[in-house]
């Protein structure tokens, strides 16, 4: 492969996986050279493996980066070889015994090992190059992903990493909300990415992130000091009343008792929004336009949240002129709006991030738009392999056939999984009846009963009997929608039967 511009997740072989067993993936073929985001579509019916596909790829590289850590060595949950292209070199990995392309992989009784073929040669996997990160990305609650973030793999998901148990909006706010704190401090693009979201969204350029305190009349004091603030928790008994145990926030504040660096910033950040806060809410920022303030005061919310003085976050934005929280819009627009924003947060140059049916909750423009609006926000990623999965034909109509590729997952007979690589054509401007036919392999696309009226039609017409080709007609007429140009072709049909 030569001209590469980035990474490129080429394929991948696993063999005594719990569920997909023992299968080979290709993501796209060996000659791409697109000079764009590449995607990659994984498509299926219910129970072909798709987001366990979606978790093996992520744990992969997770297991290989951890033994590169580690000094090659680590945790085997399947056996695998993964190819991939990376800054113009060709990868090849496996953590069998043996390393080559499409070999028979194989278990084995010794330490666990990951060896690497760099273009052709054997080399130690310590000089070996990985994608800049694995971003995991999914609004389903039964996501197949690991719900722990490191380094080097990012999981962006309905989840709550501290207890994977608990999902719901908040979790999905409060993530979103400390993805922006990220952004602010370490990306500079981070508002034209966001001003093209909004815009997509038919949302107004504002997003405003709000605060409340706890405790207000103990912390939020024009007087506060380092020492009065050290008191209030010291002596949380003499200042929390009726509480029997101390504070939630107690054990991180020992942490950072002797950190005066952290302990002025809380301070300063408290006697300056005393004299300011409002009811409930103790501090507004408005992120796009008037970012700075937010930026400066991040630390500080940071540390006030961990300690429990902050309150949950609430994030609004504007849309025709009415202000409005992501807590009460709707799950499309929410979902959308915490994917983005965690991805911006996450996305480095040569990165392979997995999205898990973006589709969901979202309606049928949106999906038609989303691998546009996917290229639109990080086209400056151009080295980045997206791999989406989905049960959305509308999803699949922007995607260009030199930027993208579709893969099938099915069961044969036998119940195993096999996958089909399309690398020379696509779905791009197609329409949703040719790819549910065509690419998603749908058998039908009307209901029993229009399928029985429109063969009652044929067969009527065939033996010429009038009466029934009346009665087919009519029952087709109350099914098919006025403006189809079909309706208007039977119509013809039925004058010829008349006539006769």
């Amino acid at each position: 492969m030569n001209n590469h511009l980035g990474f490129r997740l080429h394929s991948l072989r696993i063999s005594g996986h719990p569920v997909l067993k023992d299968v080979q993936f290709e993501f796209c073929d060996d000659l791409n050279t697109c000079d764009n985001v590449y995607v990659t579509g994984i498509i299926g019916s219910n129970g072909t493996g798709k987001s366990h596909l979606m978790s093996a790829i992520a744990t992969v590289f997770s297991e290989v980066y951890k033994a590169k850590l580690n000094g090659n060595t680590g945790s085997r949950r399947f056996t695998f070889e993964i190819d991939y292209y990376l800054f113009n070199d060709h990868y090849q990995m496996s953590n069998s015994h043996k390393t080559g392309k499409y070999i028979a992989m194989e278990f084995y009784n010794r330490q666990n090992y990951v060896t690497v073929i760099k273009n052709g040669l054997s080399i130690d996997l310590a000089d070996a190059f990985l994608p800049e990160r694995v971003i995991a990305s999914t609004m389903t609650v039964t996501d197949k992903f690991v719900a722990k973030s490191d380094e080097f793999y990012k999981y962006r998901g309905i989840r709550n990493e501290n207890s994977v148990n608990t999902t719901g909006t908040r979790t999905l706010i409060r993530k979103a909300v400390s993805s922006i704190m990220s952004c602010m401090s370490s990306k500079n693009a981070f508002q034209n990415e966001m001003r093209i979201l909004l815009d997509n969204l038919g949302l107004e350029q504002h997003l405003h992130i709000k605060y409340g305190m706890r405790y207000k009349s103990l912390f939020l004091r024009n007087n506060m000091s380092i020492p009065m603030f050290k008191d209030i928790f010291d002596n949380w008994e003499d200042h929390f009343i009726g509480r029997e145990n101390a504070p939630w926030g107690y054990n991180h504040y020992l942490r950072i008792r002797e950190d005066n660096q952290k302990l002025d910033s809380i301070v300063k950040f408290l006697i300056k929004h005393a004299m300011t806060a409002q009811g409930s809410v103790v501090v507004s920022y408005d992120v796009m336009q008037a970012p700075e303030e937010f930026h400066r005061d991040a630390e500080a919310i940071l540390l006030l949240s961990q300690l429990d003085i902050m309150t949950f976050p609430t994030v609004e934005v504007v849309k025709k002129g009415m202000l409005y929280g992501l807590e009460n819009s709707s799950s499309g627009e929410t979902h959308l709006l915490c994917q983005f924003i965690g991805i911006m947060a996450d996305i480095r140059q040569d990165s392979l991030i997995l999205i898990d049916e973006p589709e969901n909750s979202s309606h049928p423009d949106w999906q038609m738009n989303y691998v546009g609006w996917l290229k639109e926000i990080f086209k400056d990623y151009r080295s980045c392999h997206f791999i989406i999965t989905t049960h959305s034909p509308l999803l699949l109509t922007n995607m260009k056939p030199t930027e993208s590729t579709i893969l099938r997952l099915k069961r044969n007979d036998d119940g195993k999984i096999i996958s089909e690589g399309d690398f020379t054509s696509g779905c791009f401007s197609w329409n949703v009846d040719e790819i549910l036919k065509d690419v998603m392999d749908m058998k039908k696309s009307h209901p029993d009963e229009y399928n029985v009226a429109m063969r009652d039609f044929e067969n009527a017409l065939r033996i010429n009997d009038k009466r029934a080709a009346k009665d087919a007609y009519h029952r087709l007429e109350m099914m098919i929608n006025p403006s189809n140009v079909l309706l208007e072709l039977l119509r013809i049909q039925m004058i010829g039967v008349d006539d006769d």
